[in-house]
Order: C-alpha cells, then structure tokens, then sequence
C-alpha cells in the first residue's frame, strides 16, 4: 500500500492537482497476501505535529512492519 502526503497553505483545497498543493512524500508498506480479506489489510497511521518535521509512521496489523518518514 501506498500511503502518500500532500500539502498546501490554503485553507480548502478539493484536489491533489489544485493551485498552491505540494506532493511532501510517501510510505509503502506490505499490507499482505492478496486474497486476504479486507478486515486482514488494516494500516494504523499515525501522524505527530508540533516539531520542526511531522513524522509519519505506518504499521501493518500483524504489526511485522512498520515504516517512518519525516517531512
């Protein structure tokens, strides 16, 4: 899976291809085999502010990988 950031200074912004939007970057991460159900496929993101970067971590549901990325 392909979990990819976009960011902008405007306040509302409808799509990734508006005015003023900037790709900040991506994680990928291994979400499992593909005839796995859907419930089998969960990814918990968690995003943490307040620094000089945000961090990004992705964490598959077996929790065997996990994968940073700081913007």
């Amino acid at each position: 899976m392909r979990i990819i950031f976009y960011s902008s200074d405007l306040e509302y912004v409808n799509y990734i291809d508006d005015n003023n939007v900037c790709k900040l970057g991506e994680l990928s991460i291994d979400i499992g085999r593909p005839f796995q159900s859907v419930e089998d496929k969960t990814v918990k993101v968690t995003l943490v502010f307040g620094s000089t970067q945000i961090i990004a971590t992705a964490t598959n549901k077996e929790g065997t990988e996990i994968r940073n990325c700081e913007f």
